[in-house]
């Protein structure tokens, strides 16, 4: 079986970094060099709050177990270390976990987000830098068999390299928010053609283009950013019990920024975001029907300066929405949905809004009420004198409850 040397590349960027290996809840010094002499070997940077780490995982795990002692797979990470031990116990995967403390490995492999994965043929030489999803049965192959392999990077370059080799395919990063910092929700899309294995058992690279959304929120409480990933689904339709009020705290040590980055290769951005946040807070959702009260949209008077019918060649929209509590309700909008003007109107009234589709139309809005007197009768004869008209009923509602995970601890 072949081996590396002491002067082997992987050795010469590990020289003096100790390596402390997770397991049953303790820590051991775990001789890297040795264990891993004459195997493939991929180090994998992961937290436990990172979802498609773990999706990695499971891929990872399929080629350990065909490859067996051929194949060693560590796995390094810096973040709470009582969050990793708690998962190591609940999932036995057949790998080797190390807590990079210090960050001595990290900074050794620098890298911009997770999951990262290095990988390393029998003779200790790094032959990629990439994502776990790229490294296929075919690539661990071609390792055993001494051949060359040709990855996609996945990876922040060294010094000596060009910056413009990033290809990040995943990035979250979140923090508290502070006094004076403005309250913000930005959306990117970034373009680009990208070279991917169709497949991971695959023998090929075809040319794709690839999406990478961004998304910056600043000032927004837990209730806030999972309103977000839920494409803005009214907040009077998310519910939680007491014990989790804080979610919804307007309290600033509970305001947060977050800035989130995603390739559509792993999937919809949004519902990535949503599992962070999940393992970010220790949360989960699940979907309620609830019979509950509802004004429904009854009718919408054109004939009004407030609100008319966009025309059919306009292509562009905009919108602008003022809500100053109960004193000002402010609507300032050029061809949107009557979805999106519904949910304003919900995020006032703070009851569910609905309409039949025979209402549905684009529509130019140019509304301005002022109204101290918080009954709903008032406002709704607001809205009348506004162009919109709405009758009560009660339905069936579907809502969004945000719960503690099942595997919390809090």
């Amino acid at each position: 079986m072949p081996s590396y040397s002491q002067e082997s590349e992987v050795a010469q960027k590990l020289n003096g970094i100790t390596f402390n290996q997770l397991k049953d809840g303790n820590s051991f010094k775990y001789d890297f060099l040795q264990k891993t002499k004459g195997k493939i070997t991929i180090i994998e940077f992961w937290e436990a709050w990172c979802g498609p780490c773990i999706d990695g995982m499971h891929h990872l795990s399929e080629l350990k177990e065909k490859y067996g002692n051929s194949l060693e797979i560590i796995c390094v990470s810096k973040g709470d270390k009582e969050k990793t031990i708690n998962f190591i116990s609940k999932n036995r995967f057949d790998f080797t976990f190390i807590y990079d403390s210090t960050k001595a490995i990290s900074n050794t492999f620098p890298h911009s987000s997770i999951p990262y994965s290095i990988l390393i043929n029998t003779k200790g030489e790094i032959k990629a830098k990439t994502s776990p999803a790229y490294i296929s049965e075919s690539i661990i192959e071609d390792l055993l068999h001494n051949k060359s392999v040709n990855l996609p990077s996945n990876y922040i370059p060294d010094n000596s390299e060009k910056p413009d080799t990033q290809a990040s395919l995943i990035s979250f990063k979140i923090e508290r928010h502070q006094l004076g910092e403005p309250n913000l929700s930005k959306r990117d899309v970034e373009k680009k053609t990208f070279q991917i294995i169709e497949g991971y058992s695959a023998g090929e690279f075809i040319d794709t283009t690839e999406y990478i959304y961004t998304y910056e929120l600043n000032g927004k409480n837990i209730l806030q950013l999972y309103q977000y990933t839920f494409n803005n689904y009214p907040i009077s339709r998310f519910i939680y019990n007491d014990s989790i009020s804080y979610v919804n705290s307007k309290m600033l040590k509970h305001q947060y920024n977050l800035k989130f980055s995603s390739s559509n290769f792993l999937g919809n951005s949004r519902a990535l975001l949503r599992r962070h946040l999940n393992a970010t807070f220790d949360l989960d959702w699940k979907l309620r029907n609830i019979n509950t009260p509802v004004l429904k949209i009854s009718d919408i008077d054109t004939t009004l300066n407030s609100i008319q019918y966009s025309p059919a060649e306009t292509l562009s929209s905009s919108s602008s929405c003022e809500d100053k509590g109960n004193i000002e309700f402010i609507v300032e909008a050029s061809n949107i949905s009557l979805l999106t003007l519904a949910r304003m109107i919900e995020n006032k009234m703070k009851i569910p809004i609905i309409f039949d589709a025979k209402l549905r139309h684009n529509l130019d809005v140019n509304m301005a009420i002022h109204e101290y007197d918080q009954d709903i009768e008032v406002w709704l004869k607001h809205f009348e004198q506004n162009g919109i008209s709405f009758v009560k009923d009660t339905i069936d509602i579907e809502f969004i409850e945000i719960e503690r995970a099942a595997h919390s601890n809090k």
